[in-house]
């Protein structure tokens, strides 16, 4: 996974470039190396200011939102990440994994009702996505939606997610 973003990242760079919107593709491979390292070391705080800097140099690239979003989430920065998550579906309106992280903010600042929006547009993104049917599960028991939690925590066990057994056997009938 970890090269498969690098590699689309630069591609979106090198189109970026192609086209004479850029001002160095090595600055621009620079600041993606960077951030990306650090974002895999858990240098979350160095991620971000490399993010910053490609951003600024490549704006409309969803994934160095989508990245630096991981960061702020991991730090708690939660109105940060969501405006970045926000950012990627906008630049980005087929990435699901951007609705699925949106949904854990959401969920995460008690919008229940966001988070099962979020993790449903996710799950018609990524209809085998067993993390988006538990979560959304547990937005839907939060709201006391114990028939809708039970079915998508059903549906995240038998796509795979095992840890949904605990739920079902507990709260589900």
């Amino acid at each position: 996974m970890k090269s498969k973003v690098v590699i689309f990242i630069l591609f979106i760079a090198f189109l970026r470039c192609e086209r004479g919107l850029c001002q160095n593709n090595k600055e621009i491979e620079k600041y993606l190396k960077d951030g990306y390292e650090k974002f895999e070391q858990k240098n979350y705080n160095g991620a971000i200011i490399s993010f910053n800097k490609l951003i600024q140099i490549v704006p409309e690239n969803g994934v160095a939102y989508y990245i630096r979003g991981k960061c702020r989430f991991e730090l708690n920065l939660l109105d940060d990440a969501l405006a970045d998550f926000n950012k990627v579906i906008e630049l980005l309106p087929d990435n699901y994994e951007a609705y699925f992280n949106r949904g854990r903010i959401k969920t995460g600042m008690n919008d229940f009702e966001g988070g099962i929006a979020d993790y449903s547009l996710a799950i018609k993104l990524k209809p085998d996505n067993a993390m988006a049917y538990f979560n959304r599960g547990n937005s839907k028991y939060y709201l006391k939606d114990m028939t809708g939690c039970c079915i998508d925590w059903q549906k995240a066990l038998e796509l795979g997610y095992d840890d949904a057994k605990t739920w079902i056997k507990k709260y589900c009938k």
